[in-house]
């Protein structure tokens, strides 16, 4: 279905979304920290990220920035997964870039279906972007 990493500080919740992505043939990859995470964005190739935002050390936002300010991995889809949920969050979150913003507790088919969506449009976009290489030759 697609490489996802899950960037979260909670065992519990990564517990809970490893069954459900895994019972939705999502190809999983787990970070317990935004280091880890941005380590891993930067050795892989993924389809999509799934980022909380409270985490000890560096938060989601911070993780965000870093993804979007590295040109070879900016366009990796982000949706920020959080109990944060105020409008003010939101708002810092979808303006530094994030794709989209669930609060949890979240609706499980609402999930799945912004991911699928998410790395499909990621997918057509690089479809794209190899034919204007192969019209540009």
């Amino acid at each position: 279905m697609g490489k996802v990493l899950v960037i979260d500080d909670d065992e519990d919740f990564l517990s809970m979304i490893k069954l459900l992505l895994s019972l939705n043939n999502f190809d999983l990859d787990i970070a317990n920290s935004g280091f880890e995470g941005l380590a891993k964005i930067d050795s892989n190739n993924y389809d999509l990220v799934l980022l909380d935002v409270m985490m000890p050390q560096m938060s989601g936002f911070d993780v965000l920035k870093m993804i979007r300010s590295n040109q070879k991995k900016f366009d990796i889809p982000v949706i920020l997964l959080t109990a944060k949920g105020e409008k003010e969050d939101i708002i810092e979150g979808i303006s530094l870039g994030a794709n989209d913003y669930i609060t949890k507790p979240f609706e499980t088919e609402i999930l799945i279906a912004k991911m699928k969506g998410l790395i499909k449009l990621k997918e057509l976009q690089e479809e794209i972007k190899e034919k204007n290489k192969m019209l540009e030759t």
